[in-house]
């Protein structure tokens, strides 16, 4: 097995009285034709209760497979996690089966994908699909199995042909008054006008805006304690980013979920979250609040990704730009990844792996402070 990370360690994790979810020294590994890919090595990060916190990174840093690995959803056919733990309300994820995974996936931790179009089904009315999960979330409160939730269930017998394969599709159930009056708060919830006209709508009938909000209000419908959000705004213009990413922290701050939020904009994080968490090449190198991090960047990749960011006028300058691009994740560094990239780089940097130290406001892995 490959070592979670080099003898120079990781900080650890301080589990707070209002932790939600704490991530322990995860390494996850994908199988590929040219080996194996280290896609997280030895991560440790803790989501608060109530609280946004931001993933960001360049693409292929391990945002995503992180996200999957708290909801249980990395593909079984070539991944596999080495080592680590993840608590969520005091249960260890990992160890459970598929069917308890099942339980929480949902009502305990939801996740909203970063495309809403391949997330929603294309041949489905918005009832039916935000109706289902409506409808499993008060299965699973109320003990009863899911066909007890309907009001109406078609039997097998009243179709004929190919017809008969689409009987247990939730657009062939008929839902109570209670869920359709659900329905219509849940839209409401996330400011879509008319929702009464949208129920009746399919996905492709929508604008991508309405589409992610449509997305929202089906994670939300779940009462979800955490809700993590893939790129939610990289299909929107900018308008509507501005809105969906107002309307979610909105929804943050007066309901009880926490929002994890994966981005590579520097700009959308600083929008909405409270701290943030930066990751290069599968391992968390700067952690802090907004204000912390936005006025006293410490890692020289944090300082690059703020370089990038658009001035207020052409007399700032060119945008910035980090030369090279992200190492070979089949490598198992005992050494800083990014010291090919860093225009800090020292000869310690080439042949030691840096900790992660700091405390709780502010934490950094780079050799320039310790």
């Amino acid at each position: 097995m490959r070592n979670a990370r080099p003898s120079s360690g990781a900080r650890e994790v301080v589990v707070r009285e209002d932790s939600l979810c704490r991530v322990s020294y995860l390494s996850v590994d994908y199988r590929s034709e040219d080996g194996e890919v280290h896609a997280l090595s030895s991560v440790s990060l803790e989501i608060r209760r109530k609280e946004i916190l931001a993933l960001v990174g360049e693409s292929g840093c391990g945002k995503s497979t992180l996200a999957l690995s708290i909801i249980g959803l990395l593909p079984a056919q070539n991944s596999r996690i080495l080592s680590g733990q993840i608590l969520f309300e005091g249960k260890d994820l990992l160890s459970l089966s598929g069917k308890q995974m099942q339980k929480i996936r949902g009502t305990g931790i939801a996740m909203i994908f970063q495309e809403p179009l391949s997330a929603l089904h294309p041949v489905l009315k918005i009832r039916e699909q935000l109706g289902e999960a409506i409808s499993i979330r008060r299965s699973r409160q109320g003990g009863h199995s899911l066909d007890q939730v309907f009001s109406y269930k078609p039997r097998a017998s009243e179709f004929r042909g190919p017809l008969k394969r689409l009987v247990n599709l939730p657009s062939r159930r008929r839902y109570p008054k209670e869920v359709e009056d659900e329905m219509i708060a849940s839209l409401k919830l996330v400011r879509i006008p008319d929702p009464e006209r949208i129920l009746n709508q399919y996905p492709f009938e929508l604008s991508g805006g309405m589409r992610q909000r449509v997305a929202i209000a089906m994670a939300l419908s779940e009462n979800p304690g955490l809700l993590i959000a893939d790129e939610p705004t990289t299909a929107l213009d900018v308008t509507t980013q501005a809105q969906v990413l107002r309307l979610m922290k909105e929804l943050a701050e007066k309901g009880e979920t926490s929002l994890l939020i994966i981005t590579h904009d520097l700009g959308v994080a600083a929008q909405v979250a409270d701290r943030i968490v930066v990751m290069y090449a599968g391992e968390v190198v700067e952690e802090a609040t907004i204000q912390e991090l936005f006025s006293r960047p410490l890692h020289p990749y944090t300082k690059a990704l703020l370089a990038c960011l658009p001035k207020g006028s052409k007399k700032d300058g060119p945008l910035g730009s980090i030369p090279g691009s992200i190492p070979d994740l089949r490598k198992s560094f005992e050494w800083c990844p990014f010291v090919e990239r860093c225009q800090y780089a020292m000869e310690r940097c080439g042949r030691e792996h840096p900790a992660l130290e700091g405390d709780e406001r502010h934490s950094v892995s780079c050799f320039l402070y310790s």
